[in-house]
């Protein structure tokens, strides 16, 4: 048996391999259509995965915020620290499920 026969087996196996198993290697419209609307429902699911984490996000700044606030009310921390919070919170940008960010109360600076 020469190489010949053995190589043709070869190629033949390998190409029949790289064919997709069990799909048209033409997708149809309805099948296509249907590979849309479920990866469009993956990356929605996975968009509200991360807007449930930044919205948690900006809530724990908001309390940090807060917090700063009545220390610095009771002399414990520093007017800086407040400002640092502050400030950190509005870095956040606006609320992700669409609400205003919990409202800026008067800089300690000018109470």
């Amino acid at each position: 048996m020469g190489a010949g026969p053995v190589l043709t087996l070869v190629l033949l196996l390998l190409v029949g391999a790289a064919a997709p198993a069990g799909r048209d290697a033409e997708p149809t419209p309805d099948r296509a259509r249907a590979d849309l609307i479920a990866a469009t429902r993956e990356y929605r699911e996975s968009l509200e995965r991360v807007l449930t984490l930044k919205a948690r996000d900006i809530d724990r700044a908001a309390a940090l915020v807060d917090a700063r606030r009545a220390q610095y009310a009771r002399g414990l921390v520093a007017r800086r620290d407040v400002e640092e919070a502050d400030r950190r919170r509005g870095d956040r940008g606006a609320h992700p499920r669409g609400g205003p960010v919990p409202a800026r109360r008067q800089s300690v600076a000018s109470r």
